[in-house]
C-alpha cells in the first residue's frame, strides 16, 4: 500500500538543514600615514639603541689611562689608593704604560710628574717687584737709606748685618703615593710648605755666619747648610 508523500514538507525540511551563506569579508584598508609613522618609530628606536651601545662602549673605554715616562700613576677608588703588582710586590704606583680602571667617578686617575721641580723664593729681597724671580740681583739689590719691614725682606747674619738673597730650590717627587696622601695631587701644592721650610733653614743658617761668609767667603757652605 502506497503512502502519500508530501513533497512540500520534505522540500521545506531540506531548506531548514542548508548551511547559512558565509558573510562577506570586509576589505582591509591600510593607512600610508600610519605605516610611515610606525616605520619612523622603529627606525628611531634602532638608532637610539645603537647610540646607547656606543655610549656605553665609550664610557668603558674612558677607563684606560696612560702613564707617560717620567710620571707616576695612581688610581684612587672612593678615596683609597689602589695597588698593582710590580716586580717588587704590591705598590700603589702604576709604572709608565697603559692601564685600565673603572671610569669616573668610580676611579680617579692621578699622574704625578717625576721631573725636577723648581721653587724660587724672593722672601729675602727688597721691594715687591713682580719680576724678582728672574731679574738680576744687581737690579734688585741696591744701596737703600732704610729698610721697610713691611715690604723689604732681608737676612740677619750672626754679626748683626743685613743681607739680601734669592734662593732657588730644586726637588723631585720620588714617592707619589706619600706625596698624594700628605700634600696633594699637584707639585704646586707643596710650594707653600717648602717655602716655609726654606725660610726657616735660611734664617737658621745665616744667623750662624758673618756677612762676609754669607756673601763671599763661604757662600757654597751656606747653600749646603740650607
Amino acid at each position: 500500500m502506497a503512502l502519500p508523500h508530501d513533497h512540500d514538507h520534505d522540500h521545506a525540511q531540506g531548506h531548514d538543514h542548508d548551511p547559512p551563506a558565509p558573510a562577506a569579508l570586509a576589505p582591509v584598508v591600510s593607512d600610508p600615514a600610519q605605516q610611515a609613522l610606525v616605520s619612523a618609530l622603529h627606525a628611531s628606536f634602532n638608532i637610539l639603541r645603537v647610540l646607547m651601545i656606543v655610549l656605553v662602549v665609550l664610557y668603558l673605554l674612558s677607563g684606560w689611562f696612560r702613564v707617560a715616562p717620567g710620571e707616576q700613576g695612581l688610581i684612587s677608588r672612593l678615596g683609597v689608593l689602589r695597588t698593582t703588582t710590580t716586580e717588587r710586590g704590591e705598590s700603589p704606583v702604576f709604572p709608565p704604560g697603559l692601564h685600565w680602571s673603572l671610569p669616573d667617578p668610580f676611579d680617579r686617575k692621578i699622574r704625578v710628574s717625576g721631573t725636577t721641580q723648581t721653587l724660587v723664593s724672593t722672601r729675602f729681597l727688597p721691594g715687591q717687584d713682580k719680576n724678582a724671580a728672574t731679574k738680576p740681583l744687581a737690579e734688585l739689590v741696591g744701596p737703600t737709606a732704610e729698610l721697610n719691614p713691611g715690604q723689604d725682606g732681608a737676612m740677619l747674619t750672626g754679626d748683626r748685618n743685613l743681607s739680601h738673597g734669592r734662593w732657588t730650590v730644586e726637588y723631585q717627587i720620588r714617592d707619589a703615593a706619600a706625596f698624594v696622601r700628605r700634600v696633594g695631587e699637584r707639585p704646586e701644592q707643596f710650594n707653600p710648605v717648602l717655602e716655609r721650610l726654606l725660610e726657616t733653614a735660611v734664617v737658621r743658617e745665616v744667623a750662624g755666619r758673618t756677612i762676609e761668609q754669607v756673601t763671599r767667603e763661604a757662600l757654597e757652605d751656606a747653600r749646603s747648610g740650607v
